[in-house]
């Protein structure tokens, strides 16, 4: 029985042939073959030809590798790629293999990889390039307990599948992924996720706005939310469920979920709260979200009836959103902080010109009121300078590993309390070498 890699070969039998082969693409193709007594039945293609053990490595111009296990007589067991600089595609499905080397491959951008026997992620190490990947599928395989923050080098990925099916759950394989959707905070590109059976428990708040927006369920486009962030445990005590209870009640469409958990928001993204106004246009994004799912209720009820499961979860949705904004409306929120601490450089500013203008009608013979005063001062100062390095310290606390975003703060934060330690020093000095004769202090003006 001839091999996979006697009938590459045999079909391309000298190195030019070899190096002129873009595609590798052995599908299940089936054609009409006709017995000696007339009838005809469907043989496929490649259905006598062994896996095993395939070299590529003379095909040195390859763009696409697809070999599907089902095509085989029997499986892939090993493939060697060699130098493929061109290499952009890679999908070996429901092959027997357990790992890849991929260091000579600096242009791959879709790796499919699923229900392998693969046990370790650790061979994604060897990608050149992982940065140009923008699809990768390992679920349905054996892969040892590895936190997702692996993935949070592949800034580029647009599709990633991690989990566990119910058929091959059943099969007994099972990939032990674990942690928290924070460490994919800049994965800006994803749109569609899987965690099935995964221990994969928190952090929704930090998922990328593309994959919102691609959960996010239009009349025009009514598409399932669930289908782009795959989290059901099934018949496990998978971690995941925690994950599918919080979308469940928003019919699993995440930019739903973020805008009614604006607190959590901005601790995950304080970055975008700097602006005054964002409380305004947070409760104005909430009402059009409120508007565009109100017209696909309407228009499942009319066209979709049958589907009492979704309208269900559709109604719930409207309500959470709902009550969210009348929340906002009513009182401030956690949003509102940027608002609250320019209220309170005011108020601090009124605060010291009144106090400039009592010190000015102070004389020598008032001389007890002026060190009453001037111990008030210092107290207030030293408030003042103790609520901004807590509040500094709490913003760069929400900011994690972001570096970027640690230095602005702490820059922002040191510009307001240097001129208040300068203020307090001197006041300090003063009162501490009792220098009050009749000179009345004036606060700097800074």
């Amino acid at each position: 029985m001839t091999t996979l890699q006697e009938y590459l070969d045999n079909k391309y039998p000298t190195q030019a042939e070899k190096e002129q082969v873009k595609e590798v693409s052995i599908a299940s193709t089936f054609i009409p073959t006709f017995t000696e007594h007339g009838s005809w039945f469907a043989k496929d293609v490649y259905g006598e030809i062994k896996g095993g053990k395939l070299n590529l490595s003379k095909y040195s111009n390859l763009e696409l590798i697809k070999i599907e296990n089902s095509a085989l007589k029997s499986s892939l067991t090993e493939l060697i790629l060699g130098k493929k600089i061109n290499l952009k595609e890679v999908d070996l499905q429901c092959s027997e293999f357990v790992s890849l080397n991929f260091s000579e491959c600096p242009s791959l951008e879709k790796i499919w990889l699923q229900n392998c026997q693969i046990t370790s992620i650790d061979f994604l190490n060897t990608l050149p390039n992982p940065e140009k990947l923008k699809e990768l599928r390992v679920s349905d395989n054996k892969i040892q307990s590895t936190d997702i923050a692996f993935f949070s080098y592949f800034k580029n990925l647009r599709t990633l599948k991690l989990g566990t099916t119910r058929n091959n759950l059943e099969n007994k394989k099972l990939n032990q992924f674990y942690g928290s959707f924070k460490s994919w905070k800049d994965l800006g590109k994803l749109e569609d996720i899987c965690i099935e059976a995964t221990d994969v428990d928190s952090g929704l708040e930090y998922l990328p706005f593309s994959l919102a927006k691609s959960t996010s369920q239009e009349k025009e486009e009514i598409t399932e939310g669930y289908a782009k962030i795959e989290c059901s445990p099934y018949n496990t005590n998978a971690k995941c469920k925690s994950i599918q209870d919080e979308l469940r009640p928003f019919d699993y469409d995440l930019e739903a979920w973020q805008l009614a958990h604006p607190e959590s928001m901005l601790k995950s993204r304080p970055e975008y709260f700097t602006n005054p106004e964002t409380k305004e246009q947070w409760i104005t994004a909430l009402e059009n979200k409120i508007s565009k799912n109100k017209e696909t209720l309407n228009y499942i009820i009319q066209n979709e009836f049958e589907k009492a499961k979704k309208i269900e979860r559709l109604k719930n949705k409207i309500q959470n959103l709902d009550q969210t904004k009348k929340e906002m409306v009513d009182k401030a929120t956690q949003t509102d902080f940027t608002d609250k601490q320019t209220e309170e450089n005011q108020e601090l500013k009124k605060k010291l010109a009144k106090l400039e203008i009592q010190l000015a009608k102070i004389n020598l013979e008032q001389q007890p009121t002026l060190i009453k005063n001037y111990l008030a001062l210092i107290e207030d100062k030293e408030r003042k300078i103790k609520e901004i390095e807590q509040e500094r310290d709490r913003l760069i606390d929400t900011c994690g590993s972001n570096t970027h975003n640690i230095n602005f703060i702490w820059n922002k934060k040191e510009k307001e309390l240097e001129p208040l330690k300068q203020e307090l020093q001197q006041l300090k000095s003063e009162w501490q070498s009792q220098q009050l004769t009749q000179q009345v202090y004036y606060p700097s003006k800074q």
